[in-house]
């Protein structure tokens, strides 16, 4: 099993290396950044609102700026509101549909001819009143006893003659033939009519022509009076085996009714007009009418949705042409602010990261509202101040610059909302200058929501707004600085780590002396920790001389020799008091062992996740220089007889940055002014040059993009702090009896030639 996984971990580590290979290859970079484009192309595109807005603020009773001209023939459309009222009368003019059941009609027939059948069997049988009463009761017809009493009185000359079984179902027949439903009181509110549905056909019917119970019930107690005029006691009874045997033969159908209702919304039509290509839609000058913008309206939504389609893909071509412009010059000051930034993949892919992120906040912004208020909303100072502090102002400025040009393109060239995101974009670029503390980002707030509102407040006077609408548009303004400020606390941490870039912030967290790291530096190698502290010093003056970054150079000095804790007794710093291990040592295993500081030094700055900017110093701090001490002894030990002088030199690289150059440098001077006997000011000023004059020789600096001129200000710089640190002591008479006092000044002794394992290279 431990075998199967070591070819697993074998195999990714080999995957990795291909990959990584391939990436840095010219030919993969170039795949790389031609993906970039296309992605980015492809979310451009994708954010991009579908819907116009030059016409947003023209209202009903405005004054139209300029002549609109429809640029082809649409349609002019009802607006949501309107289709919907329109769709629901329409619905509501749908009759309901009644289904009429034959059957039910039938059925009540037959039973009244079966009941009084009935009736007539019981009143021909045997038995009294009573019992025949009794007998009737059992029916299952819910009838009083005097109606039917008179039942069982009809005599059969009666019956032949008006009898109540031929009238009952004579108008019975009649009301259920027109049909009889429950109950009209749900309908007579919503309808004048319904469609009543027969097997044979359907026939609409005004809704007085259908009957419901109680008004079928009337109808027959009227007709009833009419056939027993003088017998008002047969009405009675009539009426009442009407409300018995009487059934609702008309069924309200919710479903068809609905399905016609919803037919008839689809056939709405949604157009009420058309507009020709070159018609005049308004004229400058004129006031806006409602007619005006159901026009306008309608044009913004068919350049949106029904275009032509040459119309809708010269726009496409156009919109991504001003984008692809605009991102070639993005990408040209990008080239010549930061050319040591161009070649890195994280970095694109960073900002391309950044630029989605905004337009996408913004699509949704544009989405949720196209008013002008919201446009004051894009988050362009996030983006800006974001990348200012992760890659640099100069970048800060170019992004702001170019992602207020194309939020341009967003709102239809309408810059109201671009200006306002130039403003303080600008302003969060200039707060990100000297941060090193989390709790200045308020500073970073002040000058976003202060940038802010002051566009607003220039163009709302401009505009001559009115002062509560200057005031909601402030109260935008200032939400954005607010959001934004969070924002960039947010994912500044996240991108840090996950691009691998180093922050003003997080130096400022390293140079905490109470970090693991340099406690043990302190402990284990105490004469290199304090040498350290020392280079601190002299690069971080140096880097302000010539505007690099001093806190980078000081921290980065701090890390910059921590592989010596892996051996300290090596170095002669740590030598103290005690017999120098390379007196035993060949110069070439002397050799091994110093350099090794390095190789360890970059590995435990891996394992304790320090920034990728102290590991390049630390890696990069000796660059190629040549171990002069061991290299003399090499041939000397060999009679003179030709030695390999790159087995004495460093690994490398080169220093690639100005920093790691300042921290070579300040290493060397440092370990040489030490070596001098009497460090008088001329002496350093000697010193000084001799060094950066040997390191400029010797190619050491080749890659570091430092200028002639640069490196006199590094020189003048060096000079102060070696002054104040190597500067004579007064000595004070011992006092009788007591030693001298500890620390002071006594003349210092002449110095050997530095032991092996200390840089003196003078």
């Amino acid at each position: 099993m431990k075998i199967e996984m070591k070819r697993v971990e074998d195999f990714l580590r080999r995957s990795s290396i291909l990959v990584e290979r391939a990436l840095r290859s010219k030919a993969g970079f170039l795949g790389i950044r031609i993906g970039l484009l296309i992605g980015v192309l492809f979310f451009f595109n994708l954010f991009t609102p579908g819907k116009g807005m030059e016409e947003v603020t023209l209202k009903q009773g405005d004054i139209a700026p300029e002549d609109v001209i429809a640029p082809f023939t649409f349609f002019i459309t009802k607006t949501q509101t309107e289709l919907e009222a329109e769709q629901e009368a329409t619905a509501s003019a749908v009759l309901p549909v009644l289904d009429f059941r034959e059957e039910k009609r039938q059925k009540v027939l037959k039973r009244i001819k079966q009941y009084f059948t009935e009736v007539e069997r019981i009143r021909k049988g045997k038995g009294n009143l009573e019992e025949k009463i009794e007998k009737v009761q059992s029916l299952e017809r819910a009838l009083s006893a005097a109606t039917i009493t008179r039942l069982l009185s009809e005599t059969s000359r009666q019956e032949k003659k008006a009898g109540m079984s031929k009238t009952l179902q004579n108008l019975l027949k009649e009301v259920l033939e027109k049909g009889v439903m429950k109950d009209k009181k749900a309908f007579r509110h919503k309808w004048r009519g319904v469609v009543i549905k027969r097997g044979d056909g359907e026939s609409p019917k005004g809704l007085g022509e259908v009957l419901d119970r109680s008004e079928a019930i009337l109808k027959i107690r009227e007709e009833g009076a009419r056939h027993f005029s003088e017998e008002p006691e047969r009405v009675e009874t009539l009426v009442e085996m009407a409300s018995s045997f009487l059934e609702e033969n008309l069924y309200y159908n919710v479903e068809e009714t609905k399905k016609r209702q919803g037919e008839a919304r689809k056939e709405v039509s949604k157009v009420k007009g058309t507009v020709l290509m070159g018609e005049m839609i308004v004229r400058a000058h004129d006031p806006v009418t409602r007619e005006v913008v159901d026009r306008l309206r309608s044009l913004r939504e068919a350049k949106g949705n029904e275009n032509p389609r040459p119309v809708k893909f010269l726009t496409i071509i156009g919109r991504n042409g001003l984008f692809l412009l605009l991102l070639l010059f993005f990408g040209l000051f990008f080239q010549m602010s930061k050319p040591e930034e161009r070649e890195r993949i994280s970095t694109l892919l960073l900002l391309a990261l950044i630029f989605c992120m905004v337009m996408g906040i913004s699509s949704l912004i544009l989405r949720f509202s196209p008013a002008e208020s919201y446009l004051y909303l894009f988050p362009v100072p996030f983006a800006a101040t974001l990348v200012a502090i992760l890659l640099g102002r100069e970048i800060g400025v170019a992004l702001t610059v170019f992602l207020s040009l194309l939020l341009g393109l967003y709102t239809d060239l309408r810059f109201s909302g671009s200006l306002v995101a130039l403003a303080g974009g600008l302003a969060g670029v200039a707060s990100a200058k000297g941060l090193t503390h989390r709790s200045q980002f308020y500073r970073t707030l002040l000058f976003i929501t202060s940038a802010q509102i002051l566009a607003i407040l220039s163009l709302g006077l401009l505009k001559m707004k009115a002062p509560e609408v200057i005031l909601k548009d402030s109260l935008f303004g200032l939400f954005n600085g607010v959001f934004s400020t969070f924002l960039i606390i947010m994912f500044l941490p996240i991108f840090e780590r996950v691009f691998k870039i180093t922050t003003n912030i997080t130096l400022l967290e390293l140079s905490d002396m109470n970090r693991p790291l340099l406690r043990e530096l302190a402990v284990q190698a105490p004469g290199t920790y304090h040498h350290s502290l020392v280079l601190g010093s002299l690069a971080e003056a140096a880097a302000k001389a010539i505007d690099a970054n001093p806190l980078l150079a000081r921290v980065a000095s701090y890390y910059h020799d921590i592989g010596k804790m892996k051996k300290p007794q090596y170095f002669i710093e740590n030598q103290s008091g005690i017999k120098n291990p390379h007196d035993g040592l060949t110069p070439e295993m002397s050799t091994l062992v110093v350099t090794s500081h390095i190789k360890e030094g970059v590995e435990m700055a891996r394992e304790a996740r320090l920034p990728q900017k102290i590991i390049d110093v630390i890696r990069e701090h000796q660059g190629t220089t040549l171990m002069k001490y061991f290299y003399e002894k090499a041939k000397e030990k060999n009679s003179g007889e030709n030695v390999d002088e790159s087995l004495f030199r460093y690994s490398g690289p080169k220093p690639t940055t100005q920093e790691s150059a300042i921290i070579m440098l300040a290493d060397t001077l440092e370990a040489t002014c030490r070596s001098l006997e009497n460090p008088t000011p001329t002496r350093l000023k000697e010193a000084i040059q001799e060094t950066l004059d040997r390191r400029l020789r010797d190619g050491q600096l080749d890659s570091s993009n430092l200028t002639l001129s640069q490196l006199r200000k590094i020189g003048d710089a060096f000079f102060p702090v070696l002054v104040g640190i190597f500067h004579p002591r007064i000595e004070y008479p011992a006092e009788p009896d007591r030693p001298a006092r500890i620390g002071s000044a006594r003349p210092r002794p002449s110095q050997p030639s530095p032991p092996p394992g200390r840089k003196k290279e003078c």
